[in-house]
């Protein structure tokens, strides 16, 4: 595997399995990926959702992003959670 394989395939079972062992997941959180010079993605870092970017998401879905976990860390009711 090239160190500048940016282009390389999503491995989808490694993504939905941290996502299903993050037991303790906040409402809202990001993953980061990479994959290692034999060409396997592993987890690299969880990102907590009040400091993440919109990575292109639509607006709308990222407020809503950001609301529930700002309800979560506030106590406050998410008034977006079923918009």
């Amino acid at each position: 595997m090239r160190k500048d394989a940016w282009d390389s395939t999503l491995d989808v079972s490694v993504v939905q399995r941290a996502v299903k062992d993050f037991v303790d997941a906040p409402a809202a959180y990001g993953m980061d990926f990479g994959i290692d010079q034999y060409g396997h993605m592993k987890l690299v870092e969880i990102n907590d959702g009040h400091s993440l970017g919109s990575y292109g998401i639509s607006s709308l879905n990222y407020v809503k992003f950001l609301a529930a976990r700002w309800s979560e860390l506030t106590g406050t009711t998410d008034e977006l959670r079923h918009m």
